[in-house]
């Protein structure tokens, strides 16, 4: 009875850790060692168990393609693959983009100035 009960306590103290672990968090390591060496003070306990439940934070990598030839792709092999042709796709059936796309309108171009052309001295 007295094994049970201590692999229980074991268990409830590092519940974070395990919490962390299951839920693959980024940094289990380190919910684990804050677990290990500061769980015996309640208030590390709390901290662990808090920082496991957490959300991770979501990080976005857009991957961007450049292009120097912006009409035609660039085939290394010796052409277009067969069977591939161009079709005119309208925009209202262009597929839309799985993340939100925000876009900001463009700066407005400053006012056109008559800028004189310099005429050396002497000349009329």
């Amino acid at each position: 009875m007295a094994e049970v009960t201590i692999i229980f306590l074991v268990g409830l103290y590092f519940l974070p850790t395990i919490i962390a672990a299951t839920r693959h968090k980024q940094n289990t390591l380190a919910i684990g060692a804050l677990n290990f060496f500061l769980g015996w003070s309640f208030i590390g306990w709390i901290v662990a168990l808090i920082w496991a439940l957490s959300a991770d934070p979501q990080i976005h990598q857009h991957v961007v393609n450049v292009s120097q030839n912006v009409s035609m792709p660039y085939y290394p092999q010796g052409g277009m693959p067969q069977g591939t042709e161009a079709t005119y796709v309208p925009p209202h059936e262009m597929p839309r983009p799985a993340y939100p796309v925000t876009q900001e309108p463009p700066a407005a171009a400053p006012p056109a100035q008559h800028v004189r052309q310099y005429q050396p001295p002497g000349d009329t």
